[in-house]
């Protein structure tokens, strides 16, 4: 490894290490009777869901080089474990805090931390499929998979009205959705920027052909909150986990659909 591999290593953890050990530390330090198990527990397993998932994934669509070499797939997996708590730790700015997991014991608070490591999570992984000549090209694709899906969580925020919805209201099946919506456009954006590196302007050009049909996305989810808000303020939960559902699906089938990249 060179030694702005080992730099590009080191830096991940310390972005990673610190938001982590923080909300570790809340779900271990709250009081049991305020934070109950589901609750703990599921804050305490994000930091080893977000690993569990990069790992097996970078083995499965990393370029050859990155998946032989074990080497490189630690230091791989270590640059997307800092890079997903980088961008999951700006979930602050849409009002979300862990204080809502741990003393409020909002569901839909964790719900909605579980989707964006996942998105995340799936959004780097596409930024490391095809051959490429280091990891720059890497950071490069994943920036704009991981914009994507922060344009999709600032709509959805404005246009469903997260501090309220699901942080005041706790609305679970709010919640519900929008972790699917954070899930799909994590998939649809990784998937974006996949392919063996040729140029930025190749890889933007075929970022902007994909990525933009996450709008149908926002505009669907936009028209279910519309039509709720009209209607009854709440809509049932199985209703929302169906949505959930149709979002995931259609963003995993697009994916299958378009196939592998070049």
């Amino acid at each position: 490894m060179s030694v702005d591999e080992v730099i590009a290593t080191v830096v991940s953890l310390i972005v990673a290490l610190p938001f982590w050990l923080r909300i570790v530390g809340r779900a271990i330090s709250v009081n049991p009777a305020i934070a109950r198990g589901p609750m703990r527990w599921g804050l305490l397993l994000l930091p080893v869901l977000t690993v569990a998932l990069l790992l097996p994934l970078l083995h499965l669509v990393a370029s050859h080089d990155v998946r032989n070499d074990p080497r490189y797939l630690s230091m791989y997996t270590v640059m997307g474990f800092g890079w997903v708590s980088l961008w999951v730790a700006t979930l602050r700015l849409s009002g979300l805090q862990i204080a809502d997991v741990t003393e409020r014991r909002n569901p839909g608070a964790l719900l909605m931390y579980l989707g964006a490591v996942i998105g995340f999570a799936c959004a780097f992984a596409g930024a490391n499929v095809g051959d490429g000549p280091g990891w720059w090209v890497v950071t490069f694709a994943a920036v704009l998979s991981s914009l994507a899906l922060w344009v999709v969580i600032i709509s959805e925020h404005f246009i469903v009205r997260v501090d309220h919805r699901v942080l005041v209201d706790r609305d679970v099946g709010v919640a519900l959705r929008l972790a699917a919506v954070m899930i799909a456009a994590g998939v649809v954006g990784g998937r974006a920027v996949a392919g063996t590196w040729v140029s930025f302007e190749a890889t933007l050009t075929d970022f902007l052909e994909v990525s933009w049909t996450l709008l149908p996305l926002i505009v669907l989810d936009a028209m279910v909150t519309i039509v709720t808000r009209m209607g009854v303020s709440r809509t049932p939960l199985v209703l929302d986990g169906l949505l959930a559902l149709l979002y995931l699906g259609a963003a995993i089938g697009f994916v299958i659909w378009l196939g592998m990249p070049p």
